[in-house]
């Protein structure tokens, strides 16, 4: 592995072990995008390597590994460490979650996306933690509030936002949207809470996929759009792997692609095999989607997304959540704001059939 990282630098560059198993590469005059180049480099080495010794391992094996850059992520040595071990840790438990699902290769750095502004991130980082945070207040386990693995989790998730500033809001929003259906459709505190919970996580597997796929303006390809159809069962792999508290949600996340028809995504579940916390998620998802702008067409009216909806109910939709969900718009009139507290300012994210084949 030393070798490999040796030769995949350049002389000036200063490569050492870190702790343990982990080593740490200094790239002077080096961003991001060039550092995670380097990653790369690195992981083709080891492959040829391993594939030359005739170990299978050279189909799947690979480095993890956090990208900091100085100036534009910190500014001393002591929180550039900190920054890229954080990053460090959350590509491990990306990489973990896609080994679990038997994939065959795994992402492979997390780093701050080219061009993002940089006091943005730790806005969408602390809004997700702190919304995560209290939906575990109210659920009766302030514990998990804590937890360390909960707050990584969070992080991720936000993550996908920060590489998408389209979808920045759209997890706190189908959240409290979500918690608002069940209500109305009278489940239990408990199931509300539950969905909550699940809304603020439903995405956390896009970390995984480029911003390429996530910004293309125009239709993705069969390849493209596989990569995106992966997001549900990884992101409940990635919750299973990190939070035993959380376990209840993991149905709601995985089917919350399903449709009603059972010509969803990722199991093929229909009608009531569905859980009916991600029948739920799901019309408020693709609601939240269509009355915002994406990279690739402008949002819809309240009036279209909601002819959409009623046109999906019973192929695409449960027609019992979306009568519930209905009826709940109708009420607010034309406040299209947030149950509790208003809206995000940002532009999330949009699919359903009136945008054609897209990320969910």
């Amino acid at each position: 592995l030393a070798d490999c990282i040796r030769k995949a630098i350049r002389r000036s560059e200063i490569a050492f072990r870190y702790v343990g198993d982990e080593f740490a590469v200094i790239l002077p005059h080096t961003g991001s995008a060039r550092a995670q180049l380097v990653v790369n480099r690195i992981n083709r080495r080891i492959a040829a390597r391993l594939k030359e010794m005739g170990d299978p391992a050279a189909a799947w094996l690979g480095l993890s590994a956090g990208v900091a850059s100085c100036p534009e992520d910190a500014a001393t040595a002591g929180d550039l460490v900190t920054i890229a071990d954080t990053a460090l840790y959350d590509a491990k438990r990306v990489a973990s979650a896609r080994a679990v699902m038997g994939q065959g290769h795994s992402i492979e750095s997390l780093a701050c996306p080219p061009g993002a502004v940089q006091e943005t991130q730790p806005r969408v980082l602390s809004t997700a933690t702190r919304e995560l945070a209290a939906a575990l207040q109210d659920v009766g386990v302030p514990d998990l509030s804590t937890d360390l693995n909960v707050h990584t989790v969070a992080a991720i998730g936000a993550a996908a936002e920060i590489k998408d500033p389209y979808i920045r809001g759209h997890q706190q929003r189908a959240s409290r949207w979500a918690a608002a259906i069940a209500e109305q459709m009278g489940l239990s505190p408990e199931l509300v809470r539950d969905i909550k919970i699940a809304g603020l996580l439903h995405d956390l597997g896009k970390v995984s996929i480029s911003e390429h796929i996530l910004n293309k303006p125009g239709k993705l390809t069969e390849e493209e759009y596989a990569k995106i159809k992966e997001h549900p069962a990884l992101g409940a792999m990635m919750i299973i792997s990190a939070v035993e508290g959380l376990q209840r949600i993991v149905p709601i996340v995985r089917h919350h692609h399903e449709r009603f028809d059972g010509k969803g995504y990722p199991d093929g579940l229909a009608g009531e095999d569905i859980p009916l916390e991600a029948r739920i998620l799901s019309v408020v998802d693709v609601f939240d989607a269509m009355t915002h702008e994406r990279s690739y067409r402008k949002a819809l009216s309240k009036a279209e997304a909601m002819a959409e909806l009623e046109r999906g109910a019973g192929t695409q939709f449960d027609p019992a959540a979306v009568k519930a969900f209905l009826a709940l718009l109708k009420k607010r009139g034309d406040d299209l704001a947030c149950p509790v507290h208003a809206a995000s300012e940002a532009r999330p994210l949009v699919t359903a059939k009136a945008a054609g084949r897209r990320k969910g």
